[in-house]
């Protein structure tokens, strides 16, 4: 008769025995029944850890793991604030055309208050708006437009002649839509006009007009087309053979080379490089924010007015002249000319730049386009489309894609 388990009780492996010697009573070890027709079998329960070289080799495996999706995860991230920027663009040429369907015109890059975009006072007339105020009300902004009173000096801020709000209007106003969130400049332009000890700021502005191209004796741009809209002064050269140029009324049948084929505006939003590597933030919005346009009731050659300055006060903000290729943030490498710093407490610590001959420093209408991005700057288009054009492109091209009417066109694709 087969024996079952019952009729032979566990026992515990005679090795047990000799394992408890006194030696080895530290040992904590747990004894498996068995079948006398099996070998006992114990556990030993003593814990143990891990060595120093495996805990450096963790280490070591997770920092390669961390080496190789941080960059990967930063690419993504700026691959989003790339969107969000071309986004806003996008948003910015359906106002530009909301406009132009309310209007029959495009805004002007910056204006005068005079007809059509205000009322004209004479001498007194100092400083309109820019394009972005006029295209507020298209960003469901009217708040904001509905309290600016175009009836001399809109654009300059702190301005009280003829009972003139700006100053109120757009302190501390920041526009979302006009900053691309990979952009490390100053939020914050400074107003002009104010005491020292009271500075109230105007949001600044990651975009500009483009006004067109530079001319100028002995100095071509685009090969085979003379530029005469163009006119230069204290701040640099200023044209007006493109779309968004100082007190323009540019409309679709202006655009002969193609609203497909013609830029509205493009990115400004990354620092300049100084001769020493300081980082520079000159922009178009950079010294007073998003409002401030023009100081000239004229257009370009004209474009101006008479100053104490050696040369013809031409200055306009939040617009730029093409001189220089996409993404020169270094001058070539020579770094751009420092000029002097501030003294006068509205840019404690700036350097002023020298705009002579380059048009670029922190009042300059020659700052070359510019963004973070790697590769390439954002545009919007005179069709409302958004581009990424590489810096690899030619200044010459860049030039015919700024002027609306040079007759030699090219595209994009």
């Amino acid at each position: 008769m087969p024996q079952s388990d019952t009729d032979n009780p566990p026992c515990i492996d005679s090795r047990l025995t000799s394992l408890q010697s006194p030696g080895n009573r530290r040992r904590k070890l747990m004894p498996i029944l068995t079948n006398p027709s099996t070998q006992g079998t114990f556990i030993n329960r003593e814990s143990r850890g891990f060595t120093l070289v495996e805990l450096l080799v963790v280490i070591a495996i997770i920092g390669v793991l961390m080496g190789l999706l941080l960059p990967a995860v930063q690419m993504a991230r700026e691959a989003a604030r790339r969107l969000h920027c071309s986004n806003n663009l996008k948003q910015l040429g359906l106002a530009l055309h909301n406009y132009n369907g309310l209007k029959n015109r495009f805004p002007p890059g910056g204006a005068v208050d005079q007809p059509p975009f205000g009322i004209y006072r004479g001498d007194q007339n100092w400083w309109g708006s820019s394009w972005m105020i006029y295209i507020l009300p298209m960003l469901e902004q009217d708040n904001v437009h509905s309290r600016m009173i175009f009836n001399g000096g809109s654009g300059w801020p702190g301005n009280t002649t003829h009972g003139n709000p700006t100053y109120q209007v757009l302190a501390g106003v920041k526009i979302p839509t006009y900053r691309c969130p990979s952009s490390p400049l100053p939020e914050d332009g400074m107003f002009w006009g104010m005491t020292t000890t009271s500075k109230p700021t105007v949001g600044t502005a990651s975009y500009v007009g483009v006004a067109g191209v530079r001319g100028g004796p002995g100095f071509v741009i685009i090969p085979g087309f003379t530029e005469s809209r163009s006119n230069s002064g204290v701040a640099g050269w200023v044209s007006g053979g493109g779309v968004l140029s100082p007190n323009s009324q540019v409309r679709f049948a202006d655009i002969r080379d193609g609203s497909s084929n013609t830029i509205l505006v493009g990115e400004q939003s990354d620092f300049l490089v100084g001769t020493g590597g300081e980082l520079l933030p000159w922009s178009g919005s950079t010294p007073f924010g998003f409002g401030k346009g023009a100081i000239s009731r004229w257009l370009p050659p004209n474009y101006g007015r008479p100053t104490t300055y050696a040369n013809n006060d031409n200055r306009l903000y939040n617009v730029t002249t093409i001189q220089h290729r996409l993404n020169n943030k270094r001058n070539n490498n020579l770094g751009w000319p420092l000029g002097s710093q501030d003294t006068t407490g509205h840019w404690p610590d700036v350097y002023m730049g020298i705009c002579e001959g380059t048009g670029v420093c922190l009042m300059g209408t020659n700052i070359p386009l510019n963004s973070p991005h790697p590769g390439g700057v954002n545009f919007l288009m005179a069709d409302g489309s958004v581009s990424f054009i590489s810096d690899e492109l030619g200044l010459d091209v860049l030039g015919r894609f700024a002027t609306k009417d040079d007759g030699q066109v090219i595209s994009l694709d």
